[in-house]
Formats: structure tokens, C-alpha cells, sequence
């Protein structure tokens, strides 16, 4: 998913990027064919001999896939600190896939998302903001300061938590989202005049009001 708007930009400028996009590609499905060879004989062989630029890969290309060599472990190529990194930045594409499922947002609008996190989260986020942008369907913020009232949450961890902007939203869809917290809040939460007895559900109440507030 992430490498699609690389390859359907077919503009000169992106040239390089598209064919490096392309050759990962290539790789990772014929590796992959290679793992699969023995469990699946002829499906792969299948598949494997119809892969692009077969048979112009030179002196070194073999003509089955029963006879090239089968994929080995190269501990040099674990990066453990990077998939760290990017496990993060996936569950902060889920939480802000969460926020626009709930609030009914198409995929063509990208709203604006704040990441607020400690310094060990930031870290690990600031470098796939553009990944995390591209999945989720809007538009990544990690400065927080200023970040409006209008914003609806959704928890990542225990430090990072994914706020999307409520203001501009159409207010119809809005307003058909509000009848549906409200009413999902009425039968989670009970309540008092003061304080919440149910802690883990504020934040869809706090989403419900938010949302009241801005059709208004």
C-alpha cells in the first residue's frame, strides 16, 4: 500500500523512485516464490517463470526455480531498534484509521491528525511520518501546541495518544455521528452530576460532546 502513489506516478521527476519501488517489489515476490517452492511446486514454477525480465537477467539466471537456491537467514539485515520504530507508527496508522471509521470519513477528505507522545515515541515516529500519512489518509501533526478543542481521541499506548480535527467536518455527518455516541454513551457510562464512574469509556464521551459542540 505504501508503495502505490510511487509507482502510479509516472512523471519523470519520480522516475528513479518508481523503478527502486518496482525492483523491491520484484524481489520480495520472488524470494517469496522461492520460500513457497516447496510446499507449492507448481504453482510457484508457474508464477515464477512469468515474472517480469525472465530470462534477461544474464549468465547467472537459471531456468527452473527447483534449481535456484533456496532463501537463507541474514542476521546482518534485523534491525531490531527499526522495527521498533515502525510497529509504532503502525498502531498510530490504526488509531487514526479507528477515529476516521468512527466518525464516518470518507478516504478522499485527510484531516488533520496530532500525535502527542514522550520524547521515546517521538523518536520512533518522527522518521515514517510520511508512511504514516499515506496510510491513514491525512495529514500528520507532532507539534501539538495549539492543537484545537475540536479533536477527537483515540489511545495508541500508555504515552501516545492520536487526536484527529473535528472542525470542518460536514456538519450532516456530524450530526448523524453525534446520535450514535450519544447513544452508544447512554448504554456504556453511567454517571453523576460531577465526575465519570466509568473511566475507560471518556473518550467517547469525550468525542460525543466534542462533536455536539462543533455541529452547533
Amino acid at each position: 500500500e505504501l508503495v502505490k502513489p510511487v509507482v502510479y506516478d509516472k512523471s519523470e521527476e519520480n522516475e528513479g523512485k518508481r523503478a527502486c519501488a518496482q525492483g523491491c517489489l520484484w524481489t520480495v515476490l520472488e524470494t517469496g516464490l522461492r520460500l513457497l517452492h516447496p510446499m507449492l511446486p507448481f504453482l510457484t514454477e508457474e508464477l515464477w517463470q512469468r515474472l517480469p525480465g525472465r530470462g534477461t537477467l544474464g549468465e547467472s539466471e537459471v531456468e527452473s526455480i527447483m534449481l535456484a537456491s533456496y532463501p537463507q537467514y541474514d542476521a546482518s539485515l534485523c534491525d531490531d531498534a527499526l522495527d521498533a520504530a515502525w510497529g509504532m507508527s503502525e498502531m498510530v496508522v490504526k488509531s487514526c484509521r479507528s477515529l476516521k471509521k468512527q466518525y464516518n470519513i470518507p478516504n478522499k477528505e485527510r484531516p488533520v491528525f496530532f500525535v502527542k507522545t514522550g520524547e521515546g515515541g517521538r523518536g520512533k515516529v518522527v522518521n515514517f511520518v510520511t508512511d504514516i500519512e499515506t496510510l491513514c489518509g491525512g495529514e500528520i501533526r507532532l507539534d501539538c501546541e495549539g492543537m484545537p478543542e475540536s479533536c477527537a481521541v483515540s489511545v495508541v499506548s500508555e504515552d501516545t495518544t492520536a487526536h484527529m480535527n473535528l472542525a470542518g467536518l460536514a456538519k450532516q455527518r456530524v450530526l448523524e455521528m453525534v446520535v450514535f455516541k450519544v447513544g452508544q454513551t447512554v448504554g456504556h457510562i453511567r454517571f453523576t452530576r460531577h465526575k465519570w464512574l466509568l473511566p475507560k469509556d471518556r473518550a467517547i464521551a469525550i468525542n460525543a460532546a466534542h462533536a455536539l459542540h462543533i455541529s452547533r
